[in-house]
């Protein structure tokens, strides 16, 4: 038994002894961004005026509750948040952004989040137009615990009329409770 622990010992030396310090240094850099985005898997991506915006596992929730449905996605900076409503939750389907009079049961928002202080955030938000299709989100796939779909949407903010195209928008495998 002594002799197969020193064989092992003398193996992991060498194996550990030919590897280059920039391999090892890169392994762990990866190891610590996978820490820092959430597995470095993209839950929730789109394109927001031709810029990507990312959310990773760690940065999204998503919630149902009877008539409702909700998913979000944090950027790993915590300064930009997707988020897309529904109070007419139906399963899977399309979900339009459409405000009929003034009273949308699904919205979707895009917020540039002031940080630390909050106090400036920029809120964008979809329907904005009365009686006008602004975008729409789809649920493709429903399990038990996640949640798949696509969206789009053109946000106004309504301090400045400022408006953001959100477009090519993906929701993968958000969890839900």
């Amino acid at each position: 038994m002594k002799t197969f622990k020193t064989l092992l010992f003398f193996t992991f030396i060498t194996i550990v002894s030919s590897c280059s310090k920039d391999s090892i240094t890169d392994s762990l850099i990866n190891i610590e961004d996978d820490q820092n985005n959430g597995n470095d898997r993209v839950a929730m991506r789109a394109m927001v005026e031709g810029v990507e915006f990312k959310a990773y596992y760690s940065g999204t929730r998503a919630g149902i509750n009877e008539n409702s449905f909700f998913v979000e996605g944090f950027t790993p900076s915590d300064t930009k948040l997707i988020r897309l409503v529904t109070d007419n939750f139906d399963g899977l389907g399309t979900y339009a952004l459409f405000a009929e009079g003034y009273n949308p049961t699904t919205i979707a928002e895009y917020v540039e989040i002031d940080q630390p202080s909050q106090d400036n955030n920029q809120n964008y938000a979809a329907p904005h137009e009365q009686d006008t299709l602004e975008g729409e989100f789809t649920i493709t796939h429903l399990s038990a615990n996640n949640v798949k779909g696509t969206f789009y949407f053109k946000a106004t903010n309504s301090d400045n009329d400022d408006v953001k195209n959100i477009t090519e928008g993906t929701f993968d495998s958000v969890l839900y409770r």
